[in-house]
């Protein structure tokens, strides 16, 4: 988690930007999900989010089955300013 709160503020900081207070590796700012992480930060010209899912969930069309989780061979990677 630590790593992750480095990557944001890295990221922050290529972009030319400075967060208004630390980072800490915890909700708002570093978020796991069933898929991966999510990284957000508050910059001036809005929220940035960056999406790391390096797992996909496969569903049996029956929902009798547990959801099965799968490793992607690529690293599916989302950036955006909301």
């Amino acid at each position: 988690m630590d790593d992750l709160r480095t990557v944001l503020t890295d990221l922050v900081d290529a972009l030319g930007h400075e967060l208004s207070a630390p980072v800490v590796p915890a909700p708002p700012y570093v978020v796991v999900t069933s898929t991966g992480v999510v990284l957000r930060a508050t910059l001036p010209a809005g929220r940035l989010v960056i999406a790391l899912e390096p797992f996909t969930i496969e569903r049996d069309a029956s929902a009798t089955d547990a959801p099965t989780y799968r490793r992607r061979t690529d690293l599916a990677t989302e950036v955006c300013v909301r």
